[in-house]
């Protein structure tokens, strides 16, 4: 029979060589990361993302805005945290202008950056239609002050001319008595005295002042007080150097003389 031969030995085993990838795995490779980098829904490696800051303020009741709560602010930032790539969202919250307001909060995606500013588009749409609301709303109260103070300007006005029509028809009658004192025909008057001439000469001062536009207001309010400063006694009629002049015109018969003639 003849004889059993030996088994081979087997080859040693050498060093793997280089995996060689053709040119359809690299293709591949290169479109698995166009997808990633694409892939909104992939916050971490998707390429097109971007950190912006929300401000959490809120209105109050006086119509200024109020930061959020600590409750509301920490909640909220733990939330944008866990959706968000965490080196990007950390070096944003890092330059955060005030973080009692503003919580940084990353979007991922040109479908979430649309929709940012659709929104930001209907606040400034609305805060818009408040400010012509404002405006249309101080317009009217404009209009309205102007329509009051204009009435209440020609009410002054045709006051203001009646009482210069009293005062120069007060000059006129105070004129008649002196002349008619001054000159006596009979009837019985002393002439004036020396008091009485510097108190008509007063008055022709204020008649003469009143018949000038832009002077009638302030000799009214002069003539005002010195008739009140008259009528508290002949000792305030002295200090300003009237001389008694009051007692002796008999300042009663002119209060009752100017309601009969208001003209």
């Amino acid at each position: 029979a003849p004889a059993a031969t030996a088994p081979a030995a087997a080859a040693p085993a050498g060093p793997a060589g280089p995996v060689q990838a053709t040119d359809a795995d690299i293709f591949g490779a290169f479109l698995a990361q166009m997808g990633k980098a694409w892939d909104a829904s992939d916050y971490r490696m998707c390429s097109f993302k971007h950190v912006f800051f929300d401000d959490l303020s809120t209105e109050a009741a006086d119509g200024t805005l109020a930061p959020p709560t600590a409750q509301e602010l920490q909640a909220k930032r733990a939330a944008a945290f866990a959706a968000s790539d965490e080196a990007l969202w950390s070096r944003a919250d890092a330059h955060n202008p005030d973080p009692s307001r503003f919580c940084p909060v990353q979007l991922t995606g040109f479908q979430a950056l649309h929709e940012r500013h659709a929104a930001q588009q209907q606040t400034a749409a609305r805060v818009a239609s408040a400010l012509h609301s404002s405006c249309d709303d101080l317009r009217a109260i404009e209009d309205e002050r102007e329509v009051s103070v204009a009435l209440r300007l020609r009410h002054c006005q045709s006051r203001q001319l009646q009482l210069s029509h009293r005062i120069v028809a007060l000059a006129a009658a105070v004129e008649s008595s002196r002349l008619a004192r001054a000159e006596p025909r009979g009837g019985g008057e002393a002439p004036l005295s020396k008091g009485e001439r510097a108190w008509v000469d007063r008055l022709r001062g204020v008649a003469s002042a009143v018949r000038q536009p832009g002077q009638g207001a302030a000799r009214l309010h002069a003539l005002a007080s010195s008739i009140a400063l008259q009528g508290g006694g002949g000792a305030a009629v002295g200090g300003r150097g009237g001389g008694g002049a009051a007692a002796e015109l008999s300042l009663p018969v002119l209060r009752e003389w100017l309601p009969r003639h208001p003209d």
